[in-house]
């Protein structure tokens, strides 16, 4: 589109055009017929140089266009990407809070578990020097029968409960090595100190000739 400024140069050479087409006498006449060739042939060359323009602005008039256009989308995604994003952030936000309270469970069910595994252990009692295989299966009812015969008193103080007995980890040792320990697990923690009692006023257990201690 031609502006105004153009408008008003080409209006101005159009008049300077039509002066020199005015009827002048002898040779003015030839005069006047060159430069109204010539005043003709800048003006074309002035238009066409302004529809070339002109035809250049519209062009970038177009790519302005489409540029917002896209400006415009580009913006429209960025919006709908920070909506998508808070909604991640709430998402994480409460997977993080349901984590620290699992992490706080499992705190407080380790230190229940620890507080159980130390409680057990507080009635364990530790028997070295038991030959292997002398226990029969199960080896806690063993115990039982067996521990009153080496320790004398102990059924007189209320007998005694064994929950649990295992020997320590590791293979069966060969023949002529010490024997593995052989760990008992007593019911009450009474049962264990009444076991260290005997072991203690009889000072020297033996078994089938095997030293005992506890």
């Amino acid at each position: 589109m031609a502006s105004k400024k153009q408008n008003t140069i080409e209006e101005g050479l159009d008049r300077m055009v039509q002066s020199t087409n005015k009827p002048r006498g002898g040779g003015k006449q030839d005069v006047g017929d060159t430069i109204s060739s010539s005043m003709l042939k800048l003006k074309n060359l002035i238009m066409d140089r302004n529809r070339a323009i002109t035809e250049k602005n519209d062009g970038v008039a177009t790519l302005v266009t489409l540029l917002r256009q896209d400006m415009d989308k580009i913006q429209e995604k960025v919006k709908d990407l920070g909506t998508r994003t808070d909604g991640v952030d709430e998402i994480v936000g409460t997977y993080a809070s349901t984590l620290t309270d699992h992490e706080q469970w499992l705190k407080m069910q380790g230190t229940t578990l620890g507080d159980l595994r130390d409680g057990l252990r507080r009635n364990n009692v530790r028997i070295l020097g038991l030959p292997e295989g002398t226990e029969s299966t199960p080896v806690e009812t063993f115990l039982e029968s067996w521990l009153p015969t080496v320790l004398p008193g102990i059924e007189s103080k209320g007998g005694l409960q064994v929950d649990r007995a295992h020997r320590s980890p590791g293979g069966k040792p060969k023949p002529g090595v010490q024997p593995r320990m052989l760990i008992a697990g007593m019911q009450r923690y009474k049962d264990k100190t009444n076991v260290l009692a005997a072991a203690h006023a009889k000072r020297n257990v033996e078994f089938f000739g095997n030293r005992i201690s506890f």
